[in-house]
């Protein structure tokens, strides 16, 4: 049986904060919260016996620190766990499972862990078809460098996934549906435990777009990948065949390493915010298209989004609340907005030297992983 609720934004943000502080999807906490006021159940709820699995493989890690692992060889907690719960497959463990990977994803796990991926940049799965794990070389940063286009292959085979799998029927003719598959599948919202108003900071499609064509112009990605650079199913799909990502993104070149070094930052918790409301999340369409300068100055009196806020005060409290005030040179104030891509107007953020803009960019997240690890 499905049952919906429609809490108020209080309580929605309450829930969301309670979520995030248990390592829990809000499905996952609303059930247990609510199980816990009128069920008589003899079963731990979900967030301690989450908190029991994590602490077990936090010990398990300092004890074999070069060793490869799996939950269920890390936490005999984990291992315990019934398949079957009054008959039905039991939910626990895929519960427990998306938590961990959302808390190694998001930074937030005690240990610096990270998943293990094959040559071809795919997870590696251990034998009972789990993710594996490993710790992260002693004393290397956490924002080590990863292998240089695995960030890029990642996201690309993610917005992949998403095109493929997301519902086939237009938004208005089923919101549920649409609504229930970006909070569990939509990279933004699954960092923030499902809040429906995350949003990404800055759009990867636009950094690698842009590199692409300031690299090779257009003709020779058309020649390369035997179509027209869009951001489509067949155009994603040749970029990351027969090797033309590496022929497009040469190796040698300081542009592609910013560019992966973006794409590592770009897919952790630090390139999200939560919008007050989701109206606003047409910022990425024209003539916004996500550039974070264009968006913060029509968020001030007189722009296009004032309206969501009413007053500069609020917006500055927003600014504030969510950790975005280093898009500011000085005082959060319209005449303050750094110039990101450096075009000399707010409203371009089509750059002319695309290191610039990856380079500011790469700054204001890991400005933005400071303020989230502290």
């Amino acid at each position: 049986m499905k049952i919906q609720i429609y809490p108020s934004s209080e309580l929605a943000n309450a829930l969301i904060c309670a979520a995030q502080s248990k390592d829990l999807s809000l499905n996952a906490l609303i059930l247990e919260v609510l199980e816990n006021k009128f069920l008589e159940k003899e079963n731990m709820p979900v967030s301690e016996l989450t908190n029991i699995v994590f602490k077990e493989v936090t010990s398990y890690v300092e004890q074999n620190t070069d060793m490869e692992f799996d939950l269920f060889v890390a936490s005999e907690t984990f291992r315990n766990i019934p398949m079957t719960a009054d008959g039905k497959p039991s939910p626990l463990r895929a519960q427990i499972g998306r938590s961990f990977a959302n808390s190694v994803r998001s930074g937030r796990f005690e240990l610096p862990i990270q998943k293990v991926k094959l040559e071809n940049g795919k997870n590696k799965l251990s034998l009972n078809n789990a993710l594996v794990y490993k710790l992260m070389i002693k004393n290397e940063p956490l924002n080590s460098p990863l292998p240089l286009y695995e960030p890029i292959y990642e996201k690309i085979r993610s917005w992949i996934g998403y095109f493929e799998n997301q519902p086939k029927i237009k938004y208005n003719e089923n919101p549920e549906a649409h609504d229930q598959y970006r909070q569990q599948n939509d990279l933004d919202c699954v960092l923030r435990n499902g809040n429906l108003n995350a949003d990404t900071i800055f759009s990867l499609w636009l950094p690698l777009r842009y590199t692409l064509v300031s690299l090779n112009g257009y003709v020779k990605i058309e020649h390369t990948t035997g179509l027209k650079i869009e951001k489509t199913i067949p155009f994603l799909k040749s970029l990351i065949s027969n090797n033309n990502l590496e022929k497009l993104l040469p190796k040698e070149k300081q542009t592609t390493v910013l560019l992966s070094n973006l794409f590592k930052l770009g897919q952790r918790i630090e390139n999200t915010m939560l919008l007050p409301v989701r109206a606003l999340q047409k910022r990425g369409g024209k003539p916004y298209f996500d550039y974070m300068p264009y968006f913060l100055y029509e968020c001030f009196e007189g722009g296009d989004f004032f309206g969501y806020f009413g007053a500069d005060k609020k917006f500055i409290q927003w600014v504030i609340d969510e950790d975005l005030d280093m898009f500011f040179n000085g005082n959060i104030s319209k005449e303050n907005i750094i110039d990101l891509a450096n075009t000399g107007d707010l409203k371009k953020g089509i750059p002319t030297e695309i290191n610039d803009l990856l380079v500011n960019y790469i700054k204001i997240l890991e400005q933005r992983r400071n303020r989230f690890v502290e």
